[in-house]
């Protein structure tokens, strides 16, 4: 049992955890711009008395102190692009509509992310094998991994609290703190959904909520909000600026557990952000997946012909399972034959419906000097940065290019026949 408490501006002041031998006290502290300062915790065990006291705190050293512990890189546009920790770098990509194209890790292996709209539905290498596959349906369900599968079980507030093999054998446990710290974390469990149901960065320890990166360790966002300055009514019914919002970097108002931020754009209340969290519970029962929201009509087939076999046999329950992932590898492949992956693909909107060749609009950026200083306009180090960024290890093989009616740069193949649009500008 969890109780909590908050100020009045809704803020998370308390949060107390109770079982029949143990109570887990937390308390947070912020300042008056709504940056958490300090999380206090102790733990109460029956014949043991207090135990594990703890204190985080985030105060400012003094003036002109520096502790660095890790070092990050963003692009122009506020994406995590470089990780620097202990000598070794971990590097991201990322797709023209934002979203995180792939992550190269520092012993060189890649990893590749397949988006179905703005769910991630498999993993892949870099030779585009792919690694695990995701079955959604108004929430995540299961995993398939070297051809195991699994499946996900989750609490009210959506976060993952356990995995299980088809029969229900346990896995896995997780529990978490308010701002989604997970208690006796395993290092050697490479699971990537936790907290929320979402995608924990293994290398980053954060995470990735699509238009920015969430730290619950800090109980913060790692960028800005890129929505600035939202209303709240008053109890006379009249709107104004919610004090709350002033501060970019604060992650649901700090108030986790009533809120939830799948985006990373706004926080919604929690129920509507996973009403399909007891899915999960449902697929072990056999009743999985209503349907993804980009489904296929072998989807809805599955689930109208498991609707009428579930109550005959656990073999017929089986077979219809079997078909749920048999129609969701479908769309997997389909997703990953069409483009979705990290190499670089013609945009098909990338053309100008009054000049078939869109030759006339694109300028190259001609030398180092220029090029360099088109990227460093938009936050990068250097032209080489930029194009690591969008194309990654290819970038030797695209030249810059500035599109002279709108003035964004436009990465195009020497060959002529890919162009990348990268959303900056010269």
């Amino acid at each position: 049992m969890s109780s909590y408490e908050y100020d009045l501006r809704s803020r998370l002041l308390k949060e107390v955890k109770k079982d029949k031998t143990s109570e887990e006290t937390y308390v947070y502290r912020y300042d008056f711009n709504g940056n958490q300062l300090q999380r206090l915790w102790e733990k109460f065990e029956t014949g043991k008395g207090r135990t594990e006291p703890g204190r985080v705190s985030f105060a400012k050293k003094k003036a002109g102190e520096v502790v660095i512990c890790e070092r990050r890189a963003y692009n122009g546009l506020g994406q995590l692009t470089s990780l620097y920790q202990d000598g070794e770098v971990t590097r991201y990509r990322y797709r023209p509509d934002g979203l995180r194209l792939c992550k190269e890790k520092a012993d060189g292996s890649e990893t590749g992310h397949i988006w179905d709209g703005s769910e991630m539905v498999a993993e892949y290498q870099a030779n585009g094998t792919i690694i695990a596959r995701y079955l959604r349906g108004l929430g995540l369900i299961a995993r398939e991994l070297d051809g195991q599968q699994e499946y996900y079980l989750h609490n009210a507030h959506g976060d993952v609290v356990q995995r299980t093999d088809w029969y229900g054998t346990p896995l896995k446990s997780y529990d978490y703190d308010a701002f989604g710290n997970e208690e006796k974390p395993e290092e050697l469990d490479h699971n990537p959904w936790r907290y929320c149901g979402e995608y924990l960065d293994l290398e980053a320890q954060n995470y990735y909520l699509r238009a920015r990166c969430y730290e619950p360790r800090t109980g913060r966002f790692t960028q800005q909000d890129s929505v600035a300055c939202t209303t709240t009514k008053l109890p006379n019914g009249a709107e104004a600026v919610d004090p709350l919002s002033l501060n970019l970097y604060t992650y649901c108002g700090n108030n986790p557990v009533m809120f939830a931020d799948p985006s990373g754009n706004f926080a919604i209340v929690d129920d509507l952000a996973y009403l399909g969290v007891g899915i999960g519970l449902i697929a072990l029962a056999g009743i999985a997946a209503v349907s993804t929201l980009s489904s296929t009509g072998s989807l809805r087939s599955a689930w109208n012909q498991g609707v009428s076999n579930f109550t005959n046999n656990a073999k017929a329950l089986w077979q219809w399972a079997q078909k749920l992932w048999d129609a969701a590898n479908k769309k997997i492949n389909s997703l990953k034959s069409s483009g979705a992956t990290a190499s670089a693909n013609p945009d098909p909107d990338d053309s100008d419906p009054n000049d078939p060749d869109n030759k006339h609009s694109l300028k190259k950026i001609n030398g180092n000097k220029e090029a360099n200083k088109a990227a460093q306009k938009n936050g990068y180090n250097s032209a080489e940065d930029l194009k690591y960024d969008f194309v990654g290890k290819d970038g030797a093989k695209f030249n810059m290019t500035r599109d002279t009616k709108t003035g964004e740069i436009i990465l195009k193949s020497i060959r002529g026949n890919i162009k990348v649009p990268t959303g900056l500008f010269n």
